[in-house]
């Protein structure tokens, strides 16, 4: 047995527990479960599209704010990053996500220790950026304490390599890289996802990060 002292035992922050296998192609997509899940943890799965259509698959929720999108559907110079979510309250299969047209880019993050009931976030914000190395996703303004940030930028460049980095918010504390990953499949694209904590309420500017190619860009935080 173990006695439960909150200063101790229980984390002030909702956590990243983990993440399911990258999936990528240019037909339908399957993006696994991560692994040991529990019951209320929340899922967020990812997809980055050529600004083309991301169906919303069975039993996930699009999240506020989402999509994101620039440039015309399906050419070399766009993308989209699309977020759906899910509660964990029994057995789940993985998502499929149906073919968008040019390609998907996708993977499932799990957290735990958010709010029990209805919508896991607080606030949600979202917008694009024309073609450039300099990132800029939108900060917001928390209403409740102890908040976990998650961020994502998408890009189109068609390469297999790494593209963000140099990730700064001097609001937000211990900002983590979750992933960073594109693929050459179709025109090609990719994202990347970011963790920050803001303990106390209020506003939070951007988040600044550079990319390795100059990109156009779609950009979210919840």
């Amino acid at each position: 047995s173990e006695e439960i002292d909150f200063d101790h035992n229980i984390p002030l922050f909702p956590v990243f527990v983990g993440a399911g296998i990258l999936g990528s192609g240019t037909g339908d997509v399957v993006a696994t479960l991560p692994p040991d899940l529990q019951l209320n943890d929340i899922l967020l799965l990812f997809v980055e599209t050529a600004n083309e259509v991301a169906a919303t698959p069975s039993g996930w929720t699009i999240v506020a704010d989402s999509p994101q999108g620039t440039g015309t559907a399906g050419s070399a110079t766009s993308t989209r990053i699309s977020v759906f979510w899910r509660r964990v309250a029994g057995a789940i299969t993985a998502p499929t996500i149906t073919d968008p047209g040019d390609h998907a880019v996708a993977r499932i993050y799990s957290f735990r220790g958010c709010i029990a009931t209805g919508d896991p976030w607080d606030v949600t914000a979202g917008d694009t950026g024309a073609s450039d190395t300099a990132v800029s996703i939108p900060g917001d303004t928390t209403t409740v304490v102890n908040t976990l940030v998650v961020q994502a930028v998408a890009n189109q460049t068609d390469s297999d390599l790494p593209q963000a980095s140099a990730y700064a918010n001097a609001a937000l504390a211990n900002i983590t890289e979750l992933d960073d990953f594109n693929r050459s499949i179709g025109n090609g694209g990719g994202f990347a996802v970011i963790t920050g904590e803001k303990a106390t309420a209020g506003a939070f500017g951007a988040t600044t990060a550079t990319l390795a190619n100059a990109s156009v860009q779609g950009r979210i935080t919840i």
